[in-house]
Formats: structure tokens, C-alpha cells, sequence
């Protein structure tokens, strides 16, 4: 039955691509003799309005209409055909986010590396849990601690797109790789549609498999978001609903180290992990919802009725005095249960507590954020005091596990509640200065005393009508640590922690020359009383500050055809037990792009090499779901190389590629990415995206 099926998805596979290729001169002949084609290849989201109607059937022709005017978007922004961005709950405002349709970084199919520049340490397979090399982009989230591993796979409130288009827009791209009985898969879909011109509804889906190279590595991912926005006049409104799940074997790393670094095995099936029929299930949904009403500050007494509607309707938002006033609330609720068997644990785990042959440890957090604010607009909306905004929330958290007095009494949850005050405010001039700043306070609850504040400030000058920027920003945190940091009970690990609030100050500096395609950064914490996770797999408390320093470069060389791009991270940490971080970590994209067909068909042929320096990198402990410092091995010290050819064909994109290619060929066999586990052998990838209008 799965060679039957195998069988009709080539059959479909190539009668598809046979359709494209066949279509495929006579549309790129009827483009290049309109001369439209240049301007769809150079910004496919944004093509001239008449060009996207050529591209319909006659019936469907019909101009759309332009989104109305809102006071979140300028209108460099609502001139577009379509834009998307990102909503934050916390202040009411917007960030505007390029929409991927490019031919840059398609060959990074793990789409958690195009977030992560400098690499990252994972587990080897797609859905397992991911940490970035960089301190600074690690989670440090006070809410859902234990999916911290899988941050990067998740769809959050804060990473999820709203978007606003002209004409309905779908995305989906499949990548795949590996035989059949290993083979990697990631299936994403994306849909836009606008209900009105200042209403849009859009899904986003994922799904992300794999059977394993090595055994007891399957894991299947899906990630499901839909959100609903309107961004009106006065009105706005940003919703949606998010659910997250994932089934993963655990195999706890191989149980020789020396079968990677000593031994020659044919077959990767044939290497012997530690666990043989472990595995971890997540389940979460999310519901959020944020709305918002402006309300000019504008004196009547002495309008008519006529001349009030017509200074209504006149009216703009962005450069009148305003008051905001607003609610939000958000729904959130996780589970995660782990399961194992002692007689197929290879004596993995020390202690069995609670069943001394099997396992089966569940935890679920669910919170309830609800919150009223209001905000003050003195006169522009991009003045220099441009916003004055604030609020008080309510958090109502309960968090379920095991206890031991659950065998005497009935099991109760944990229910903690805190009361939080906030408020932000933000300005520009112009162009040239931009900043905001922020603060948030507990005074009653759990987290009694914790408090969060901040700013940026933003720097530009222009040379030839090209920015030069100084980004500069701090933040101090005043933390709790989490539920699961203090209470921990399951079948192989328990702590009952009473530990300090934890404090981190953090400072950031970055130069921005986009006319010399660079960046220069430098990143600077200090973490007094930081939580960490130790050689043992319990958190422990240090007593006294970690400094950990971050200096980088982002630049890249473009001659005609030929784009070197570089990315080099340098890291220190003053105590390696507490925060283990690689002192030099380098992520190297050597390619060269050219015309295949002029105007019609882009292509570019070049290899990505991923290194970093060694250190006692992490490792993970499947029964607590989290990395930790472990001091036994050193891992790093190894250039991991792909080679890729990636090809785009008006709103088409396409990948091959060939996965750790210097496998047996250089950089020697110490290929581990986390502590006792190794990445994939070489492997061959191909895959699609492809973006549709209407």
C-alpha cells in the first residue's frame, strides 16, 4: 500500500512539473514582450497594479480597492499591494515585517537558522528541541518554561503575521530530503484574504516531520495559526487563535560517543542509542484578542452639525490630538507529557521515584492575561513625543503536575495571581531620532516586586539619501524565577528550590551602513543570582553575576553576480558552568546569481558552512525537556558545509541542495551539535515555494 502510494505522488509530482515547464515559455515570452516581467521579478509583492490584473482571467478584473486609511501605517505603507507586521499587545502599536519571496536565505530550509544567524544546537532532527548559539537570542520567557526548547517552532502571539493586500495571497512551499524510511519533511501553507479594505483574515500553517536518521529520532510537528485584524479610522482590532502540538521520540543521544568518532557504521540505524522507546507529546492553544478606539480631543462648541461631520470625516488620526483607550485579553494553555520504560533505558536515569519500570510525567500551565489600557497622542502620532500610554492587567495562572500527597488527597492545582501597572512611551524627529522606553510593575501577587523597564534609542544620519544608524538600547529585569524551576516533581527528577529573584541588566550597541551592506554589534549581561540548569539536570542558583559579552559583524560583498555574506559572533562568559557559550561562532554564504533567462529566470550556485569554536557545550536530558551545562565532553570545532543550487522563476522558488557534504571528506568526525548527538550525514534536499495571487 505505501509503495502503491509512493508511486501516485512521483506520478503527481511530475505531471505537475511537466504542466509548469510546458507553460512556462509562452508566459515568459508573453512577459518579456509587455515588459512587465522586470518589475514582478524584482518585487513580486509589489508589482504595478495593471501588471497583477494582466495576470487574472478578464472576469476577475476588477480593481480592488485601496486600504483605508489607518493610523498605524503611513502611506508608503498602505500604498502597497500588500504588507504584513507584527502586533504588540503590550504598547498598541505595529512593526512593519518584509514579506520572504526572495531568492536570499532560501537555501535555509530549517526555518529556525533564519532567525538564529549563528547557528544553533538542536538535536539533530526537524522538531526536536532547538537552543541558538547566541546568549542573546536564547529564550528567557517567565511563562511556559518547559517549551523553551521549542520556541523556535512554535507560533507565539509576538511572532505571528497580520496582513493587508489588495488582492488575496497564498504561499506554500514543500522541502523534503532522505530516503524514504529517514526522509526530512516541512510543509508550509500561508493564506491572506481581505473581507473589507481595513479587514483581513489569514492562516498560517506548518507541518514538519521526520523518520530519523539515527533510530528513535520520528517527530512530527503541526503549528496552526489564524488571526483577524482591522485597522480602521478610529477602530482597531487584532485576534486570533493559535494551536501547537508535537510528538517526539527521544533518544537521549548515542551510547558510545566513539561509534561517531572512532568506529566506521554503515548504517546510521545500526548506531546504538541510549533510549529505545521514549518520546515526548506537546499540545497548546492559544486565544488572544487586543482592541482599541481613538477618540479625538476636539472642541465642538462652536460647529454646526455639518461642519462637525465634515471635520469628521476629514479627520486624521496620526496627526490630531488623541486618546486611545483599549482592552486585551489572552488565553493560553500547554501540556506535556513524557513516557519511558525502564527495561529500554540502558540504565539512562539514576532514579526511578514514583514507577520503577515505567514513566509517564505530565505537566500543563494555563494562563489567563487580561488588561485595560489608555494612551495620550498630544499632536502627531510621529512627533517627538509621539505616544503616552499605560495600564494595570491581571494574570491568573494554574499549573498541574504530579505530587506525591496526590496519592493521599485529591490533586489540586496550582493557582498563582498577580496584579501588574505599565506604561511606554515613544517619539521621533523625523527621520533622524527615534526612541521609546517602557516599564512594568508587579506590586501584588506571586511575583510580587517584579519589575521590567527599558528603551532604544535610534540614531540615523544620511549620506546620499542612505542611513547610517546607532541602535542603542538597556533593559533591567527583576525576575521570579519560574513554577518549575522551584517545584519539580516526576519520575526521575524532583527539586523543591527556594530560590532569589534573579537580576538582569542587559546594554546593546549597533551600527547599521545598509550602503556598505554591514553591521557592527556589541551586547553586554549581567546576571546576578542567575538560574541555571547544571551538570545534574536540576537548577541550581549561582551566587553572584555572570557577565557574558557578545561583539559581531554582519557584512556582506556583492560584486556583479558574485555575494560573499559573513557572519561572525565572538562570546564571552565568566563562569562557563553557569552560561556555556562558544567563543567564536561563524556562519559563512558564499554564492553567485545570474540570469538564466534575462528578466525571466534568476539562479544562483553556492555552499553555506556553519563552525564554531569548541567548548563544553550543552547537552539534553529528555525527562525534564531542557539543555543543560554538562562538563564531560567539548563539542564545536567543526565546519559543517552545505552546497546549494536555488532558482526563481517569476513567483515561483526552488532548492536543491546537499546537506553536510563534507561528511568523511574534511573537519574530521567530532560532527556532534549537542553533547552524544550527532547531526545527519550528508543528505540530498530539493523543495518549492510558490506564491499565488488571487
Amino acid at each position: 500500500m505505501s509503495t502503491k502510494r509512493g508511486l501516485n505522488i512521483i506520478r503527481i509530482a511530475l505531471f505537475s512539473l511537466a504542466i509548469a515547464f510546458c507553460a512556462m515559455p509562452e508566459v515568459v515570452s508573453a512577459q518579456i514582450n509587455q515588459g512587465s516581467f522586470k518589475d514582478i521579478y524584482d518585487d513580486p509583492l509589489n508589482p504595478k497594479e495593471d501588471e497583477v490584473l494582466d495576470t487574472l482571467p478578464k472576469a476577475k478584473r476588477t480593481r480592488p480597492l485601496r486600504p483605508l486609511s489607518s493610523y498605524y501605517f503611513n502611506d508608503s505603507i498602505t500604498s502597497r499591494n500588500m504588507f504584513a507586521w507584527k502586533f504588540d499587545s503590550n504598547n498598541n502599536n505595529i512593526e512593519i515585517v518584509e514579506m520572504d519571496t526572495l531568492l536570499q536565505d532560501f537555501q535555509k530550509d530549517y526555518f529556525f537558522l533564519k532567525e538564529n544567524k549563528y547557528g544553533v544546537t538542536y538535536l539533530g532532527n526537524l522538531g526536536a528541541g532547538v537552543q541558538p548559539l547566541s546568549y542573546d537570542d536564547r529564550s528567557s520567557a517567565y511563562h511556559l518554561s518547559f517549551m523553551d526548547p521549542y520556541n523556535d517552532y512554535i507560533f507565539r502571539e509576538d511572532n505571528v503575521l497580520f496582513y493587508n493586500g489588495r488582492l488575496p495571497y497564498t504561499n506554500t512551499s514543500y522541502f523534503t530530503s532522505g530516503q524514504r524510511t529517514m526522509s526530512e519533511e516541512d510543509f508550509t501553507l500561508t493564506h491572506q484574504q481581505n473581507i473589507s479594505p481595513s479587514t483581513g483574515i489569514n492562516l498560517s500553517y506548518r507541518n514538519n516531520r521526520t523518520r530519523g536518521m539515527y533510530s528513535n529520532q520520528k517527530s512530527i510537528n503541526k503549528n496552526l495559526s489564524i488571526a483577524l485584524s482591522h485597522s480602521g479610522k478610529k477602530y482597531s482590532m487584532h485576534m486570533g487563535y493559535i494551536f501547537n502540538s508535537g510528538n517526539i521520540e527521544e533518544n537521549g543521544g548515542v551510547l558510545r560517543d566513539k561509534d561517531i568518532f572512532d568506529t566506521i557504521i554503515d548504517l546510521t540505524r545500526n548506531v546504538e542509542m541510549q533510549l529505545k522507546d521514549a518520546h515526548t507529546k506537546y499540545k497548546g492553544n492559544v486565544f488572544y484578542f487586543t482592541q482599541s478606539l481613538a477618540v479625538p480631543l476636539i472642541s465642538y462648541a462652536k460647529m454646526d452639525t455639518a461642519k462637525i461631520r465634515d471635520v469628521l470625516t476629514k479627520l486624521k488620526v496620526e496627526n490630531s490630538t488623541v486618546l486611545f483607550f483599549g482592552t486585551s485579553f489572552k488565553y493560553s494553555a500547554y501540556s506535556k507529557v513524557y513516557k519511558d520504560s525502564k527495561e529500554q533505558s540502558n540504565e539512562y536515569y539514576d532514579n526511578w521515584y514514583i514507577n520503577p519500570n515505567f514513566t509517564r510525567d505530565s505537566m500543563r500551565e494555563r494562563q489567563i492575561d487580561v488588561k485595560f489600557f489608555s494612551q495620550f497622542q498630544p499632536y502627531n502620532r510621529y512627533g517627538v513625543l509621539g505616544l503616552l500610554g499605560g495600564g494595570i492587567g491581571y494574570t491568573n495562572e494554574k499549573y498541574s503536575s504530579f505530587s506525591p500527597s496526590d496519592f493521599i488527597t485529591d490533586k489540586e492545582d496550582n493557582v498563582k495571581n498577580n496584579i501588574y501597572v505599565y506604561a511606554n512611551a515613544q517619539g521621533q524627529l523625523r527621520e533622524y531620532l527615534k526612541w521609546n522606553a517602557d516599564i512594568k510593575y508587579m506590586p501584588i501577587g506571586e511575583r510580587n516586586q517584579d519589575i521590567s523597564f527599558g528603551g532604544n534609542l535610534d540614531l540615523s544620519a544620511f549620506i546620499k539619501n542612505t542611513p547610517i544608524t546607532l541602535a542603542l538600547n538597556g533593559r533591567f529585569e527583576l525576575q521570579e524565577p519560574t513554577y518549575w524551576e522551584k517545584s519539580f516533581y516526576t519520575n526521575h527528577f524532583k527539586w523543591n528550590n527556594n530560590f532569589d529573584k534573579q537580576k538582569i541588566t542587559k546594554f546593546n550597541a549597533e551600527l547599521r551602513i545598509p550602503y556598505f551592506r554591514m553591521k557592527i554589534g556589541a551586547k553586554q549581561h549581567f546576571l546576578l543570582d542567575k538560574i541555571y540548569y547544571s551538570a545534574d539536570c536540576t537548577p541550581k542558583q549561582f551566587d553572584g553575576t555572570v557577565s557574558v559579552t557578545e561583539a559581531y559583524i554582519q557584512k556582506n560583498f556583492v560584486y556583479k553576480g558574485i555575494h560573499l555574506e559573513h557572519n561572525v559572533l565572538f562570546q564571552y562568559s565568566s563562569e562557563e558552568k553557569v552560561v556555556a557559550v562558544p567563543m567564536l561562532s561563524v556562519n559563512l554564504c558564499y554564492f553567485y546569481e545570474f540570469n538564466v533567462v534575462k528578466n525571466a529566470l534568476r539562479m544562483s550556485i553556492g555552499a553555506e558552512c556553519y563552525y564554531n569554536t569548541e567548548y563544553k557545550g550543552p547537552g539534553y536530558n529528555p525527562a525534564i525537556g531542557q539543555f543543560y551545562n554538562q562538563q564531560e565532553v567539548n563539542i564545536g570545532n567543526y565546519p559543517l558545509t552545505n552546497v546549494f543550487v536555488t532558482a526563481k522563476w517569476k513567483r515561483m522558488r526552488i532548492l536543491m541542495k546537499y546537506q553536510h557534504v563534507n561528511y568523511e571528506l574534511f573537519g574530521g568526525r567530532n560532527y556532534m551539535v549537542t553533547a552524544h548527538y550527532p547531526h545527519n550525514r550528508g543528505m540530498f534536499k530539493y523543495g518549492i515555494a510558490w506564491s499565488f495571487y488571487d
